[in-house]
């Protein structure tokens, strides 16, 4: 039981973040939620305080393409906690994994509607800080269209590591905060994957990712799919980069 309210009865799975589990509401009848045990520690007192504040204001936003936070603590031993809406759905990861990239048409269904909800959370002052595949569900609404949930909200303090590193802006890669800014750079990154099937930059420590992330993109979408239009290159170009203000390579 946590907090004396959530009866834990499947461990869905973790990640360096933290560890998920299926639990159900013994106040509300017939109710799941996903009770994640939050592993990252973070020395930063103001970090930590920020994360705090953002929890309390996510405890009252509500987004429909956001998996509200619905309750937040901490065990006896300081370890907290994050208690949030479940759905029961497919990851981008994990379609990824399944049937390879996106349709071009099916990544702008997706990413228009996380834009959307990011673009909410930011004027609340609600940053991610680790938008990636594995946060982002793909369910089913009451009109039977697909409809994203981004999951993971006020569980990650943004610090870049070995499974995150390929989605982070440089900024970040730098040792910076992170910002709403970040969060698009992320969002552009999923984007990316989704169309081609891999992320923009990859490399073996985050000296080498700046490296990449400063010569640009070498390989662009409509390169692996000829029915992508050049715009999209286009647009590609800008969120990628290095400094902001215009695309690296203009004219290629």
């Amino acid at each position: 039981m946590v907090k004396g309210r959530y009866k834990v009865t499947e461990f869905l799975g973790g990640d360096e973040t933290g560890l998920a589990y299926l639990a159900d509401d013994k106040i509300v009848s017939d109710k799941m939620v996903l009770v994640r045990i939050l592993l990252e520690e973070d020395a930063d007192p103001m970090m930590e305080s920020i994360l705090a504040e953002e929890r309390v204001s996510l405890s009252h936003f509500s987004h429909p393409n956001i998996a509200r936070l619905v309750d937040s603590g901490a065990f006896t031993n300081g370890t907290e906690f994050l208690i949030s809406e479940y759905t029961d759905a497919l990851s981008v990861r994990d379609v990824l994994s399944i049937h390879g990239k996106f349709h071009a048409a099916r990544t702008a269904r997706v990413i228009r509607q996380a834009s959307y909800a990011l673009s909410e959370a930011h004027q609340e002052g609600i940053i991610h800080r680790d938008i990636r595949p594995e946060n982002i569900i793909l369910s089913i609404s009451d009109t039977d269209t697909e409809q994203i949930k981004i999951v993971n909200f006020g569980a990650s303090n943004g610090d870049p590591n070995p499974h995150n590193a390929a989605y982070k802006a440089p900024e970040i890669l730098d040792g910076r905060v992170s910002t709403a800014a970040s969060d698009t750079y992320s969002l552009a990154v999923v984007a990316f994957e989704m169309l081609t099937g891999n992320v923009p930059f990859e490399g073996e420590s985050t000296k080498e990712l700046m490296r990449l992330q400063h010569g640009g993109l070498k390989d662009r979408p409509s390169q692996t799919d000829p029915t992508i239009s050049p715009e999209v290159d286009e647009v590609f170009d800008k969120a990628f980069a290095f400094k902001a203000g215009g695309p690296i390579h203009k004219g290629t």
